[in-house]
Protein backbone atom coordinates (compact mmCIF):
# COMPACT_ATOMS: atom_id res chain seq x y z
CA UNK A 1 0.00 0.00 0.00
CA UNK A 2 1.34 3.38 -1.14
CA UNK A 3 1.58 6.34 0.94
CA UNK A 4 -1.28 8.09 -1.15
CA UNK A 5 -3.31 5.18 0.12
CA UNK A 6 -2.79 4.84 3.69
CA UNK A 7 -3.55 9.04 3.42
CA UNK A 8 -6.49 8.53 1.77
CA UNK A 9 -7.80 5.55 4.74
CA UNK A 10 -6.82 8.30 7.35
CA UNK A 11 -8.48 10.99 5.75
CA UNK A 12 -11.58 9.05 5.31
CA UNK A 13 -11.07 7.68 9.48
CA UNK A 14 -11.26 11.01 10.11
CA UNK A 15 -14.13 11.52 8.26
CA UNK A 16 -16.25 9.17 9.58
CA UNK A 17 -14.95 9.73 13.00
CA UNK A 18 -16.37 13.83 12.68
CA UNK A 19 -19.51 12.56 10.91
CA UNK A 20 -20.54 10.11 13.43
CA UNK A 21 -20.15 13.27 16.63
CA UNK A 22 -22.24 15.50 14.08
CA UNK A 23 -25.24 12.84 13.84
CA UNK A 24 -24.55 12.03 17.48
CA UNK A 25 -24.25 16.06 18.82
CA UNK A 26 -26.42 17.65 16.51
CA UNK A 27 -29.27 15.36 14.89
CA UNK A 28 -29.84 13.19 17.80
CA UNK A 29 -30.69 16.54 19.91
CA UNK A 30 -33.31 17.98 17.32
CA UNK A 31 -35.06 14.96 17.58
CA UNK A 32 -36.11 15.89 20.89
CA UNK A 33 -36.83 19.10 19.66
CA UNK A 34 -38.90 18.22 16.54
CA UNK A 35 -40.47 15.66 14.94
CA UNK A 36 -39.20 16.90 11.52
CA UNK A 37 -35.35 15.77 12.13
CA UNK A 38 -37.05 11.99 12.59
CA UNK A 39 -37.43 12.45 8.46
CA UNK A 40 -33.78 13.78 8.40
CA UNK A 41 -32.32 10.63 10.02
CA UNK A 42 -33.80 8.00 8.35
CA UNK A 43 -32.54 10.07 4.94
CA UNK A 44 -29.16 9.66 6.95
CA UNK A 45 -29.79 6.05 7.63
CA UNK A 46 -30.34 5.46 3.58
CA UNK A 47 -26.78 7.05 2.47
CA UNK A 48 -24.85 5.74 5.32
CA UNK A 49 -26.42 1.93 4.23
CA UNK A 50 -26.08 2.87 0.93
CA UNK A 51 -22.16 3.87 1.62
CA UNK A 52 -21.58 0.80 3.24
CA UNK A 53 -21.99 -0.85 -0.32
CA UNK A 54 -18.36 0.32 -0.77
CA UNK A 55 -17.06 -0.82 2.59
CA UNK A 56 -15.80 -4.26 3.41
CA UNK A 57 -18.03 -6.05 6.29
CA UNK A 58 -15.25 -5.61 9.03
CA UNK A 59 -15.25 -1.95 8.45
CA UNK A 60 -18.68 -1.41 8.39
CA UNK A 61 -19.11 -3.59 12.21
CA UNK A 62 -15.94 -1.59 13.23
CA UNK A 63 -17.43 1.49 12.37
CA UNK A 64 -20.93 1.18 13.65
CA UNK A 65 -19.89 -0.08 17.09
CA UNK A 66 -17.46 2.81 17.29
CA UNK A 67 -20.00 5.07 16.48
CA UNK A 68 -22.42 3.00 19.21
CA UNK A 69 -20.35 3.85 21.60
CA UNK A 70 -19.74 7.51 21.49
CA UNK A 71 -23.31 7.63 21.05
CA UNK A 72 -23.86 5.92 24.73
CA UNK A 73 -20.74 8.11 26.23
CA UNK A 74 -22.45 10.98 25.37
CA UNK A 75 -26.50 11.08 25.06
CA UNK A 76 -27.15 11.37 28.78
CA UNK A 77 -25.83 15.20 29.03
CA UNK A 78 -26.67 16.05 25.62
CA UNK A 79 -30.74 15.32 25.96
CA UNK A 80 -30.51 16.98 29.15
CA UNK A 81 -29.05 20.44 27.22
CA UNK A 82 -31.55 20.38 24.62
CA UNK A 83 -34.11 19.10 27.27
CA UNK A 84 -34.49 22.49 28.91
CA UNK A 85 -35.32 23.72 25.03
CA UNK A 86 -38.29 21.54 24.52
CA UNK A 87 -39.71 19.23 27.90
CA UNK A 88 -40.65 16.71 25.12
CA UNK A 89 -39.94 13.62 26.98
CA UNK A 90 -41.49 11.34 24.72
CA UNK A 91 -38.79 12.18 21.50
CA UNK A 92 -36.31 11.69 24.13
CA UNK A 93 -37.70 7.47 24.35
CA UNK A 94 -37.70 8.10 20.62
CA UNK A 95 -34.33 9.66 19.47
CA UNK A 96 -32.32 7.13 22.25
CA UNK A 97 -34.23 4.23 20.44
CA UNK A 98 -32.72 5.32 17.27
CA UNK A 99 -29.27 4.42 17.89
CA UNK A 100 -30.39 0.78 18.96
CA UNK A 101 -32.57 0.75 15.90
CA UNK A 102 -29.37 2.25 13.45
CA UNK A 103 -27.09 -0.69 15.07
CA UNK A 104 -29.59 -3.30 14.11
CA UNK A 105 -30.35 -1.93 10.73
CA UNK A 106 -26.52 -1.88 10.13
CA UNK A 107 -26.18 -5.01 11.33
CA UNK A 108 -28.68 -6.92 9.58
CA UNK A 109 -27.53 -5.21 6.08
CA UNK A 110 -24.31 -6.84 6.77
CA UNK A 111 -25.41 -9.95 7.68
CA UNK A 112 -27.45 -9.87 4.44
CA UNK A 113 -24.24 -9.54 2.58
CA UNK A 114 -21.76 -12.12 4.05
CA UNK A 115 -21.67 -15.33 1.69
CA UNK A 116 -22.57 -19.21 2.49
CA UNK A 117 -24.88 -18.47 5.52
CA UNK A 118 -25.54 -21.54 7.84
CA UNK A 119 -29.36 -22.22 7.91
CA UNK A 120 -28.18 -22.08 11.86
CA UNK A 121 -28.21 -18.45 11.86
CA UNK A 122 -31.51 -18.03 10.82
CA UNK A 123 -32.68 -20.00 14.42
CA UNK A 124 -32.39 -16.86 16.76
CA UNK A 125 -35.15 -14.59 13.97
CA UNK A 126 -37.01 -17.42 13.83
CA UNK A 127 -37.57 -18.34 17.55
CA UNK A 128 -37.83 -14.43 17.71
CA UNK A 129 -40.11 -13.78 15.30
CA UNK A 130 -42.67 -16.71 17.65
CA UNK A 131 -41.94 -14.80 20.57
CA UNK A 132 -43.11 -11.47 19.20
CA UNK A 133 -46.31 -12.73 17.28
CA UNK A 134 -47.47 -14.05 20.54
CA UNK A 135 -46.61 -10.97 22.79
CA UNK A 136 -49.85 -8.83 23.63
CA UNK A 137 -47.46 -6.12 24.65
CA UNK A 138 -46.01 -5.67 21.05
CA UNK A 139 -43.98 -1.99 21.92
CA UNK A 140 -42.30 -3.95 24.67
CA UNK A 141 -41.39 -6.68 22.64
CA UNK A 142 -40.02 -4.13 20.14
CA UNK A 143 -38.11 -2.45 22.31
CA UNK A 144 -36.13 -6.29 23.22
CA UNK A 145 -35.97 -6.85 19.66
CA UNK A 146 -34.39 -3.71 18.74
CA UNK A 147 -32.67 -3.10 22.10
CA UNK A 148 -31.14 -6.91 23.20
CA UNK A 149 -32.00 -9.69 20.92
CA UNK A 150 -31.78 -8.51 17.71
CA UNK A 151 -28.21 -6.96 18.15
CA UNK A 152 -27.32 -9.70 20.92
CA UNK A 153 -27.71 -12.76 18.20
CA UNK A 154 -26.01 -10.56 15.29
CA UNK A 155 -23.17 -9.98 17.47
CA UNK A 156 -22.81 -13.62 18.37
CA UNK A 157 -23.26 -15.01 14.63
CA UNK A 158 -20.65 -12.15 13.16
CA UNK A 159 -18.41 -14.11 16.15
CA UNK A 160 -18.95 -17.08 14.53
CA UNK A 161 -18.72 -16.63 10.99
CA UNK A 162 -15.73 -14.75 11.23
CA UNK A 163 -13.56 -17.25 13.30
CA UNK A 164 -14.95 -20.48 11.13
CA UNK A 165 -13.76 -18.07 7.68
CA UNK A 166 -10.49 -19.92 6.08
CA UNK A 167 -9.33 -17.52 3.86
CA UNK A 168 -7.29 -15.05 4.32
CA UNK A 169 -9.37 -11.90 4.54
CA UNK A 170 -7.90 -8.38 4.88
CA UNK A 171 -7.60 -6.60 8.18
CA UNK A 172 -8.54 -3.26 9.58
CA UNK A 173 -6.12 -1.04 8.69
CA UNK A 174 -3.88 0.04 11.27
CA UNK A 175 -4.19 3.78 11.39
CA UNK A 176 -7.72 3.27 11.46
CA UNK A 177 -7.92 1.19 14.42
CA UNK A 178 -5.23 3.89 16.54
CA UNK A 179 -7.41 6.35 15.07
CA UNK A 180 -10.47 4.97 17.09
CA UNK A 181 -8.62 3.79 20.32
CA UNK A 182 -7.30 7.68 20.58
CA UNK A 183 -10.69 8.46 20.38
CA UNK A 184 -12.33 6.53 23.09
CA UNK A 185 -9.34 7.25 25.39
CA UNK A 186 -10.25 10.95 24.51
CA UNK A 187 -13.97 10.20 25.31
CA UNK A 188 -12.78 8.55 28.91
CA UNK A 189 -11.08 11.53 29.50
CA UNK A 190 -13.92 13.94 28.83
CA UNK A 191 -16.06 11.55 30.68
CA UNK A 192 -13.63 11.71 33.39
CA UNK A 193 -13.32 15.74 33.70
CA UNK A 194 -17.53 15.72 33.58
CA UNK A 195 -17.49 12.96 36.19
CA UNK A 196 -15.23 14.89 38.48
CA UNK A 197 -17.20 18.26 38.12
CA UNK A 198 -20.50 16.72 38.16
CA UNK A 199 -22.97 18.18 40.34
CA UNK A 200 -21.50 21.93 39.55
CA UNK A 201 -22.02 21.24 35.81
CA UNK A 202 -25.84 19.52 36.83
CA UNK A 203 -27.63 22.90 36.61
CA UNK A 204 -26.06 23.00 32.89
CA UNK A 205 -26.50 19.66 31.51
CA UNK A 206 -29.65 18.60 33.34
CA UNK A 207 -29.54 15.02 34.49
CA UNK A 208 -32.34 15.05 35.91
CA UNK A 209 -34.05 15.85 33.45
CA UNK A 210 -32.12 13.26 31.15
CA UNK A 211 -33.41 10.64 33.82
CA UNK A 212 -36.58 10.61 31.66
CA UNK A 213 -35.59 8.11 30.16
CA UNK A 214 -35.41 5.60 32.87
CA UNK A 215 -38.70 6.61 34.80
CA UNK A 216 -41.69 6.33 31.98
CA UNK A 217 -41.14 9.55 30.57
CA UNK A 218 -41.10 11.81 33.83
CA UNK A 219 -38.08 13.41 34.94
CA UNK A 220 -36.35 12.82 38.66
CA UNK A 221 -36.90 15.86 40.89
CA UNK A 222 -34.38 17.77 40.50
CA UNK A 223 -31.72 18.09 43.78
CA UNK A 224 -32.27 14.45 44.77
CA UNK A 225 -30.03 11.63 44.63
CA UNK A 226 -31.08 9.05 41.99
CA UNK A 227 -30.67 5.18 43.46
CA UNK A 228 -28.11 3.92 40.92
CA UNK A 229 -25.81 6.88 41.76
CA UNK A 230 -24.64 5.63 44.73
CA UNK A 231 -24.03 2.19 46.17
CA UNK A 232 -24.49 0.58 49.27
CA UNK A 233 -21.13 -1.07 50.61
CA UNK A 234 -21.01 -2.39 54.57
CA UNK A 235 -24.18 0.10 55.48
CA UNK A 236 -22.48 2.97 53.75
CA UNK A 237 -23.63 4.69 51.11
CA UNK A 238 -21.32 5.56 48.59
CA UNK A 239 -21.52 7.39 45.48
CA UNK A 240 -20.55 5.75 41.80
CA UNK A 241 -18.47 7.79 39.16
CA UNK A 242 -20.19 7.28 35.75
CA UNK A 243 -19.19 10.63 33.98
CA UNK A 244 -20.93 11.21 30.76
CA UNK A 245 -22.40 7.76 31.03
CA UNK A 246 -26.31 7.29 31.72
CA UNK A 247 -25.25 4.52 34.44
CA UNK A 248 -22.35 3.66 36.82
CA UNK A 249 -22.75 0.45 35.20
CA UNK A 250 -22.15 1.30 31.64
CA UNK A 251 -19.38 3.41 32.96
CA UNK A 252 -17.85 0.52 34.08
CA UNK A 253 -18.17 -1.71 31.13
CA UNK A 254 -16.48 1.45 29.35
CA UNK A 255 -13.39 1.58 31.53
CA UNK A 256 -12.95 -2.13 31.41
CA UNK A 257 -13.21 -2.99 27.77
CA UNK A 258 -11.09 0.26 27.12
CA UNK A 259 -8.19 -1.04 29.51
CA UNK A 260 -7.81 -4.10 28.14
CA UNK A 261 -7.69 -2.89 24.48
CA UNK A 262 -4.84 -0.53 25.84
CA UNK A 263 -2.96 -3.25 27.94
CA UNK A 264 -2.34 -5.04 24.61
CA UNK A 265 -2.21 -1.86 21.96
CA UNK A 266 1.27 -0.67 20.63
CA UNK A 267 1.25 2.98 22.70
CA UNK A 268 4.26 4.87 22.63
CA UNK A 269 6.18 6.36 25.13
CA UNK A 270 5.36 3.78 27.06
CA UNK A 271 5.04 5.77 30.13
CA UNK A 272 1.42 7.05 28.82
CA UNK A 273 0.42 3.72 28.12
CA UNK A 274 1.28 3.41 32.10
CA UNK A 275 -0.35 6.33 32.69
CA UNK A 276 -3.52 5.21 30.84
CA UNK A 277 -3.63 1.94 32.79
CA UNK A 278 -3.68 3.12 36.03
CA UNK A 279 -6.07 6.39 35.01
CA UNK A 280 -8.61 3.48 33.42
CA UNK A 281 -8.61 1.12 36.12
CA UNK A 282 -8.85 3.47 38.57
CA UNK A 283 -12.03 5.27 36.95
CA UNK A 284 -13.10 1.73 36.72
CA UNK A 285 -12.80 1.11 40.52
CA UNK A 286 -14.45 4.67 40.90
CA UNK A 287 -17.59 3.12 39.18
CA UNK A 288 -18.11 0.62 41.67
CA UNK A 289 -19.44 -1.83 38.88
CA UNK A 290 -19.37 -5.10 40.43
CA UNK A 291 -20.06 -7.24 36.81
CA UNK A 292 -17.20 -4.78 34.59
CA UNK A 293 -14.55 -5.27 37.70
CA UNK A 294 -15.16 -9.18 37.61
CA UNK A 295 -14.95 -9.17 33.96
CA UNK A 296 -11.49 -7.90 34.40
CA UNK A 297 -10.31 -10.10 36.80
CA UNK A 298 -11.55 -12.99 34.90
CA UNK A 299 -10.41 -11.93 31.63
CA UNK A 300 -6.93 -11.41 33.00
CA UNK A 301 -7.00 -14.94 35.06
CA UNK A 302 -8.18 -16.70 32.09
CA UNK A 303 -5.65 -15.21 29.59
CA UNK A 304 -3.10 -16.01 32.25
CA UNK A 305 -3.65 -19.91 31.75
CA UNK A 306 -4.35 -20.01 28.13
CA UNK A 307 -1.51 -18.58 27.47
CA UNK A 308 0.82 -20.21 29.26
CA UNK A 309 -0.53 -23.12 28.27
CA UNK A 310 -1.83 -23.98 31.66
CA UNK A 311 -4.97 -25.27 30.33
CA UNK A 312 -4.24 -27.36 26.91
CA UNK A 313 -7.88 -29.02 26.11
CA UNK A 314 -10.83 -27.31 25.38
CA UNK A 315 -13.25 -30.05 27.96
CA UNK A 316 -10.77 -28.64 30.49
CA UNK A 317 -11.48 -24.93 30.05
CA UNK A 318 -15.26 -25.81 30.26
CA UNK A 319 -14.79 -27.14 33.46
CA UNK A 320 -12.93 -24.10 34.16
CA UNK A 321 -15.90 -22.13 33.23
CA UNK A 322 -18.18 -24.24 35.64
CA UNK A 323 -16.08 -23.81 38.35
CA UNK A 324 -15.72 -20.06 37.82
CA UNK A 325 -20.08 -19.91 37.43
CA UNK A 326 -20.39 -21.98 40.72
CA UNK A 327 -17.59 -19.46 42.32
CA UNK A 328 -19.53 -16.69 40.60
CA UNK A 329 -22.75 -17.60 42.71
CA UNK A 330 -21.06 -18.61 46.00
CA UNK A 331 -19.42 -15.01 46.07
CA UNK A 332 -22.84 -13.16 44.76
CA UNK A 333 -24.53 -15.58 48.23
CA UNK A 334 -21.89 -14.51 50.50
CA UNK A 335 -21.85 -11.11 50.08
CA UNK A 336 -25.45 -10.12 49.03
CA UNK A 337 -26.62 -6.58 48.91
CA UNK A 338 -27.74 -5.79 45.27
CA UNK A 339 -26.77 -9.18 44.56
CA UNK A 340 -29.58 -10.41 45.69
CA UNK A 341 -31.92 -9.36 42.80
CA UNK A 342 -30.16 -11.01 40.31
CA UNK A 343 -29.62 -13.94 41.78
CA UNK A 344 -33.47 -13.96 42.89
CA UNK A 345 -33.94 -13.46 38.48
CA UNK A 346 -31.84 -15.67 37.56
CA UNK A 347 -33.59 -18.36 39.44
CA UNK A 348 -37.02 -16.98 38.80
CA UNK A 349 -36.08 -17.33 35.39
CA UNK A 350 -35.39 -20.87 35.82
CA UNK A 351 -38.65 -21.48 37.89
CA UNK A 352 -40.62 -19.90 35.77
CA UNK A 353 -39.85 -21.67 32.69
CA UNK A 354 -39.74 -25.08 33.74
CA UNK A 355 -43.70 -24.41 35.48
CA UNK A 356 -44.58 -23.64 32.75
CA UNK A 357 -46.97 -25.36 30.14
CA UNK A 358 -45.28 -27.15 26.68
CA UNK A 359 -45.54 -24.25 24.44
CA UNK A 360 -44.07 -21.22 26.58
CA UNK A 361 -41.36 -24.29 27.85
CA UNK A 362 -40.01 -24.46 24.28
CA UNK A 363 -40.81 -20.55 22.77
CA UNK A 364 -40.77 -18.75 26.13
CA UNK A 365 -43.71 -16.54 27.51
CA UNK A 366 -43.14 -14.03 24.63
CA UNK A 367 -40.44 -11.01 23.82
CA UNK A 368 -43.05 -8.43 25.46
CA UNK A 369 -42.96 -10.23 28.84
CA UNK A 370 -41.65 -8.92 31.62
CA UNK A 371 -38.06 -7.68 31.85
CA UNK A 372 -36.54 -4.36 32.78
CA UNK A 373 -37.03 -2.31 29.20
CA UNK A 374 -40.97 -3.83 29.94
CA UNK A 375 -40.72 -2.27 33.62
CA UNK A 376 -39.08 1.37 32.28
CA UNK A 377 -41.41 1.64 29.38
CA UNK A 378 -44.58 0.08 30.14
CA UNK A 379 -46.61 -0.84 33.21
CA UNK A 380 -44.81 -4.30 34.28
CA UNK A 381 -47.09 -5.84 36.74
CA UNK A 382 -44.06 -8.19 37.33
CA UNK A 383 -40.51 -7.50 37.57
CA UNK A 384 -38.12 -10.59 39.33
CA UNK A 385 -40.33 -13.43 38.51
CA UNK A 386 -39.89 -12.54 34.70
CA UNK A 387 -36.00 -13.21 35.35
CA UNK A 388 -35.60 -9.68 35.21
CA UNK A 389 -31.71 -8.43 36.41
CA UNK A 390 -30.19 -11.54 34.87
CA UNK A 391 -29.39 -11.80 31.30
CA UNK A 392 -29.99 -15.78 30.92
CA UNK A 393 -32.92 -15.16 33.33
CA UNK A 394 -34.59 -12.58 30.76
CA UNK A 395 -33.58 -14.94 27.98
CA UNK A 396 -35.27 -18.21 28.80
CA UNK A 397 -38.52 -16.50 30.15
CA UNK A 398 -38.93 -14.43 26.66
CA UNK A 399 -37.40 -17.19 24.10
CA UNK A 400 -37.99 -20.19 26.38
CA UNK A 401 -35.82 -23.24 26.27
CA UNK A 402 -34.92 -23.18 22.57
CA UNK A 403 -33.64 -19.51 22.77
CA UNK A 404 -31.28 -20.76 25.33
CA UNK A 405 -30.39 -23.48 23.51
CA UNK A 406 -29.31 -21.45 20.88
CA UNK A 407 -27.73 -19.01 23.07
CA UNK A 408 -25.84 -21.92 24.46
CA UNK A 409 -24.70 -23.19 21.34
CA UNK A 410 -22.78 -20.16 19.99
CA UNK A 411 -21.18 -18.75 22.94
CA UNK A 412 -20.33 -22.75 22.79
CA UNK A 413 -19.21 -22.61 19.34
CA UNK A 414 -17.30 -19.53 19.29
CA UNK A 415 -15.57 -20.27 22.50
CA UNK A 416 -14.24 -23.57 20.83
CA UNK A 417 -13.06 -21.87 17.54
CA UNK A 418 -11.39 -19.54 19.07
CA UNK A 419 -9.46 -22.05 21.46
CA UNK A 420 -8.47 -23.91 18.30
CA UNK A 421 -7.13 -20.87 16.50
CA UNK A 422 -5.48 -19.71 19.62
CA UNK A 423 -7.62 -15.92 19.59
CA UNK A 424 -6.90 -15.97 23.41
CA UNK A 425 -7.37 -12.57 23.71
CA UNK A 426 -11.11 -12.84 22.11
CA UNK A 427 -11.49 -16.29 24.42
CA UNK A 428 -10.98 -14.72 27.12
CA UNK A 429 -13.65 -11.94 26.97
CA UNK A 430 -16.10 -14.34 25.85
CA UNK A 431 -16.02 -16.59 28.95
CA UNK A 432 -16.46 -13.70 31.19
CA UNK A 433 -19.73 -12.57 29.55
CA UNK A 434 -21.36 -15.64 29.14
CA UNK A 435 -20.83 -16.56 33.34
CA UNK A 436 -21.50 -13.17 33.77
CA UNK A 437 -24.64 -13.14 31.72
CA UNK A 438 -26.32 -14.90 33.80
CA UNK A 439 -26.90 -12.58 36.56
CA UNK A 440 -26.42 -9.16 35.17
CA UNK A 441 -29.47 -8.34 32.63
CA UNK A 442 -27.37 -5.42 31.06
CA UNK A 443 -25.11 -8.07 29.17
CA UNK A 444 -28.20 -8.99 26.87
CA UNK A 445 -28.56 -4.77 26.09
CA UNK A 446 -27.40 -3.53 22.66
CA UNK A 447 -25.38 -0.92 24.48
CA UNK A 448 -22.93 -2.99 26.39
CA UNK A 449 -22.65 -5.65 22.68
CA UNK A 450 -21.58 -2.66 20.59
CA UNK A 451 -18.40 -2.07 23.08
CA UNK A 452 -17.84 -6.24 22.81
CA UNK A 453 -18.22 -6.01 19.01
CA UNK A 454 -15.51 -3.18 19.07
CA UNK A 455 -13.66 -5.06 20.93
CA UNK A 456 -13.99 -8.36 19.04
CA UNK A 457 -13.45 -6.28 16.13
CA UNK A 458 -10.05 -4.58 17.30
CA UNK A 459 -8.27 -7.91 18.32
CA UNK A 460 -9.32 -10.15 15.35
CA UNK A 461 -8.68 -8.02 12.70
CA UNK A 462 -4.83 -6.24 12.13
CA UNK A 463 -4.33 -5.10 9.01
CA UNK A 464 -6.25 -4.47 5.92
CA UNK A 465 -7.55 -2.43 2.49
CA UNK A 466 -10.19 -0.16 3.98
CA UNK A 467 -12.72 -0.67 0.95
CA UNK A 468 -15.17 -3.73 -0.39
CA UNK A 469 -13.24 -6.29 -2.01
CA UNK A 470 -14.15 -9.94 -2.92
CA UNK A 471 -12.98 -12.60 -1.51
CA UNK A 472 -14.09 -16.13 0.05
CA UNK A 473 -15.67 -14.68 2.86
CA UNK A 474 -17.80 -12.16 2.03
Amino acid sequence: MNFLERSNLLVSGYLLVFGGLFFILIIFPLIIISDYFLIFYCFLLQVFLFYCLFLRVENILFIISFFSILFLAFYFPVSGIFLQLNFNYKNLLYAVGLRSLTLLAVLFWTFLRIKNKKFLYFLPFFLIAISFLRSSDKFSALIYFVNSFGVLFLCLIFFHYFLKCKSNISYMNDSLRKLFLYCLILVAIISFLYGIFFYKLSSIFRPDLALALKLKGEPWPEGNIFPSWYSVLFDYAIPRFFGTFPDAIKAGWFYSVLLIITFFSNIKPFGFKLFLIFFLFFCLLATLSKGALAFLLMFSFIYFILNFRIIKSFSSLLILVFLLFIIIILLALKFPGSNIVHLMGLYYGFKTILNANFLNFLFGYSLGYGGNLQAIYSKAELWLQTGSESGVGVLLVKMGFLGFLCYLYFFYSICKKAFLKQNYIILSMLIPLFVLSYLQEDLINSSLWSLFLFFFLYFKFKKVTFLYENNNCF
